[in-house]
């Protein structure tokens, strides 16, 4: 069977003593394992070009980028042009040329097949976002190249910020109640108190342990809801009577507020978890005791609008400022003035309310003006097959 090759002829005339033509001598090199990797390189070089990955290709000796994927320049804003009259330094502002020559220098010296960094890269317009920098040795076409893979770690940073700002914000809270509870178990293991003072100690003790269990409950059930593990089941709920049920738990709760229901009229059923919307309703009519300590009217209501129900809890308390009604749904977030200060509370019961409407396929928005008071509005789904 007959293969083709693909080969580089050269040739050559010699001349005799009388300076004429006395013949050619031609020399021919197989260059098909040339040819082979060239054709192999450049379509590598198309595939890197078309790519949305962040990828560079450096040369190993000057750091120039001598090639980069479409995502990349994307993402600087900088056209193949531009790019290579720069060498990879010149993305990275944490790194010199010569500093960033020292960090490659075991991956060029082949002590070390691949190389980590964490950095920055600056866009075209100066700004600059974390990277991890993935690079490795290697060569094309006999050239040393350093290729790069960068890979965005913004968000990566932002959730281990977050969870250390969790665990920060959960280890005070748990501390807060603890402190009390030694405190008092202390008093009580060194003085034997009179039989009315130890009472006065002991319930001081229960009531921190239920703030701490009613803690940890919130903790672990914001971490199922937002894991969405073990999603309540839906059910058919009259809104009306459930609504008139917490007016009834609350008619007694404070001797300063008036609580009057707003809901004309039957409502279609709606679809939710009763369990979990008990729990919205109960958070939100106390919050709006505790948020309005000068008393007031607070008002639960309810009306359809297309297919859902929305139902909102208003009071005419202190209000919540623009800036922190962006805030307030967030886990342990509370308004820092000095009167939220004096009122109690873990921070996580609007967060448990977002989650638990969240999970029932609702909505929820707050309506808020300082010094008149705040109305929490959420809504859910009718029932299949409800009567509009």
């Amino acid at each position: 069977m007959l293969e083709s090759r693909h080969v580089f002829f050269h040739k050559a005339l010699f001349f005799d003593s009388q300076s004429n033509v006395a013949g050619i001598v031609g020399t021919m090199l197989d260059i098909t394992e040339l040819k082979q990797a060239q054709q192999l390189a450049s379509r590598f070089g198309r595939i890197l070009d078309s790519s949305l990955e962040e990828i560079y290709m450096v040369d190993a000796n000057w750091l120039n980028l001598i090639r980069t994927t479409l995502g990349s320049r994307k993402n600087l804003g900088y056209t193949q042009g531009e790019l290579s009259r720069m060498t990879i330094a010149d993305l990275l502002p944490e790194f010199s040329f010569e500093l960033l020559q020292q960090h490659l220098q075991p991956l060029c010296t082949n002590q070390q097949q691949t190389l980590v960094l964490t950095s920055e890269i600056q866009r075209k317009n100066g700004s600059c976002y974390p990277v991890e920098l993935h690079l490795q040795h290697t060569e094309i076409e006999g050239d040393a190249v350093i290729v790069v893979m960068a890979q965005d770690i913004t968000e990566r940073i932002k959730l281990e910020r977050l969870k250390n700002e969790m665990l920060s914000m959960v280890s005070h809270e748990l501390r807060t109640p603890l402190t009390g509870m030694l405190g008092f178990a202390e008093y009580l293991l060194e003085n034997d108190p009179p039989a009315e003072q130890r009472i006065d100690c002991l319930q001081t003790l229960y009531k921190e342990t239920r703030k701490l269990q009613e803690l940890i409950d919130n903790l672990l059930n914001l971490q199922r809801l937002k894991e969405r593990q073990n999603a309540p089941p839906a059910e058919r709920i009259n809104m009306r009577e459930l609504l008139e049920e917490v007016l009834h738990l609350f008619s007694h709760a404070s001797e300063k507020h008036c609580l009057q229901l707003e809901c004309q009229g039957q409502l279609p059923q709606l679809s939710g978890n009763l369990n979990h919307l008990m729990q919205v309703l109960k958070n939100l009519v106390s919050n709006a005791i505790k948020y309005s300590p000068a008393g007031g009217t607070i008002t639960l209501g309810a009306k359809q609008q297309g297919q859902t129900i929305r139902v909102w809890v208003s009071d005419e308390g202190m209000g919540i400022s623009e800036q922190d009604q962006q805030l307030i749904f967030d886990h342990f977030y509370r308004v820092d003035n000095g009167d939220n200060r004096l009122i109690g509370g873990t921070g996580l019961g609007l967060a448990l309310v977002k989650e638990m409407v969240l999970a029932q396929g609702g909505t929820l928005a707050v309506e808020s003006t300082l010094g008149e008071g705040s109305c929490f509005i959420f809504t859910l789904p009718l029932a299949q097959g409800a009567k509009e």
